[in-house]
């Protein structure tokens, strides 16, 4: 949005949003790939509902991507992609439900369906 409201791309030829749109996919990248890593080596925080907060990103990168390359709204190849990385996310959670359905541990661990 300040990328916008300066107009940085025009005057400077810096376009902020997708620099800030590529930070976030890199980072997005090593935070999946150091819960997959702690899923792999602790076995107790497989089932944790804060799992379902992995959706979130993509799907947002998704709709943001699709107004980047389609000034209409359209979904192009990308935010498809993006889409598509989200189903087997949920996929996957969903095959992890016999775990998430048990009785938690601490009370509060089921806050992340909030979202």
């Amino acid at each position: 949005v300040l990328g916008q409201i300066l107009n940085l791309k025009e005057s400077f030829g810096i376009n902020i949003s997708a620099m800030c749109f590529g930070a976030g996919i890199f980072l997005y990248v090593i935070v999946i790939i150091s819960i997959f890593m702690a899923m792999h080596s602790a076995k107790a925080e497989k089932g944790s509902p804060a799992m379902f907060l992995m959706i979130a990103p993509p799907a947002v990168a998704a709709s943001s991507l699709a107004n980047f390359t389609h000034p209409a709204g359209r979904f192009g190849d990308a935010s498809c992609a993006l889409f598509g990385w989200c189903i087997v996310l949920l996929f996957l959670l969903l095959s992890l439900s016999p775990q998430l359905l048990t009785k938690p541990v601490v009370l509060g661990s089921y806050w992340a369906y909030v979202f």
